[in-house]
């Protein structure tokens, strides 16, 4: 009878190299986008409202018609919404560099850092690209475990109301990264509920997933803003979206959302070092995504990501399913799943694999500072690679997780 640990050396000696360790699109989700490369031309450089994209003019917030466009995904009116370049992971980083110098709408010209230490509730598991930009400013992150309806809420309370020096919550509010999880309306609402001991409280909802659904199953999507804005707080949350994985990764619009006075006094910070945007750039997905409607196009993307998705949860179900060895989420939208390896084998695990050619994210990441204390959760990004690759890398992982488990167990 074959063992893992033989499964594992066979599948080695295919000498293959896959990586599953970051979310990025296919080639045939960028291939859906290919026209907006030829969509604006030389005669076709003056938009609806008159802006000539060439030139300067056209103000701070980007092109009316952009924010038009990508309105439902923050479920905004286009007034509340800035359109910028390419990474709302830019848009999050400026808004958090003015909060630190010289605060945002509650802080009447103090910045955070006045104030002493800074503090950040994240989900955990979360995105590492969020722990680090706020490591990197030397904000202290606080873990908060993930549920299947958004971060433990009693826990955000009890933080919140208590410490002074705790003044953001980071997260991924629908389709999590890398649970698939989303808040629900009730969590919300007692977010924007909460009495904070700090002199000002904000949260940054990074709504990269809004509309990433690869299985239409009605859930709810919350109107972020509107709890905000009924709960008598509407200057308490930022939102920001982003089109890069909607069109091409490194040619897209980054967007950020929030009430009328926070938008106001962005466009008066942003206004002090920039013009404009690239209303080139916004043109193009004005022009391209506007013909073809928003919601086709990323009903589209959803059939090139469930395959997917469907080959890794096979696989594990196949492979793992029933051993006790490890569970997993089974999200309906998002780009990733989250598997949770028995405790103490999610690093021998990818360390196996990776001798195997296959690679994913450092186990690990999904935890400030690379640290999670089980050493048990895996982030499986399954959308670049083909459905074979994929299927083929999930056997790496089930053989790898069942190798380590044997290696401790003795």
């Amino acid at each position: 009878m074959s063992t893992a640990r033989d499964t594992l050396k066979a599948l080695a000696e295919e000498q293959r190299t896959i990586s599953m360790t970051r979310g990025q699109p296919s080639n045939e989700q960028f291939d859906l986008s290919l026209p907006m490369l030829t969509c604006v031309g030389p005669d076709d450089v003056v938009t609806p409202s008159g802006i000539d994209v060439r030139n300067y003019p056209g103000g701070i917030q980007g092109l009316v018609e952009v924010r038009e466009l990508f309105a439902p995904v923050l479920q905004l009116d286009p007034t509340l919404m800035i359109a910028w370049n390419n990474s709302s992971l830019e848009l999050m980083q400026k808004i958090l560099m003015f909060g630190l110098l010289v605060g945002l709408t509650q802080d009447n010209g103090r910045g955070w850092k006045e104030d002493g230490k800074v503090k950040a509730i994240c989900e955990v598991p979360g995105y590492d690209r969020h722990f680090t930009m706020l490591e990197q400013f030397g904000i202290e992150i606080i873990p908060v475990r993930m549920t299947e309806f958004g971060p433990d809420i009693e826990e955000i309370e009890r933080l919140v109301s208590s410490d002074p020096a705790i003044r953001l919550l980071f997260s991924v509010p629908f389709r999590s990264n890398p649970t698939g999880y989303s808040w629900t309306t009730e969590r919300l609402t007692r977010l924007a509920s909460i009495t904070p001991a700090a002199p000002s409280f904000y949260s940054f909802f990074d709504n990269a997933y809004a509309m990433h659904d690869f299985v239409d199953n009605g859930d709810e999507r919350p109107n972020i803003q509107q709890v905000f804005t009924d709960c008598g707080v509407a200057d308490r949350v930022l939102q920001f979206t982003g089109g890069s994985k909607m069109t091409f990764a490194s040619g897209s619009i980054g967007l950020a959302g929030a009430c009328e006075e926070m938008i106001a006094l962005l466009v008066k910070y942003f206004g002090s070092g920039c013009i404009g945007p690239n209303k080139v750039e916004q043109l193009r997905h004005v022009k391209f995504l506007g013909a073809k409607g928003l919601e086709q196009h990323m009903r589209e993307q959803g059939e090139l990501v469930r395959p997917r998705m469907e080959a890794v949860l096979s696989v594990l179900e196949q492979e793992l399913g029933g051993t006790g060895l490890a569970s997993w989420t089974h999200p309906v939208g998002g780009y990733f799943i989250s598997l949770d390896t028995a405790p103490g084998l999610a690093t021998r695990a990818c360390e196996l694999a990776g001798e195997c050619g296959v690679t994913f994210t450092p186990p690990g990441a999904t935890f400030p500072g690379g640290q999670d204390p089980k050493d048990s959760n895996i982030r499986i990004a399954p959308t670049r690679p083909s459905v074979e690759e994929v299927t083929f890398a999930m056997r790496v992982l089930c053989n790898a997780i069942r190798v380590a488990s044997e290696e401790v167990s003795g």
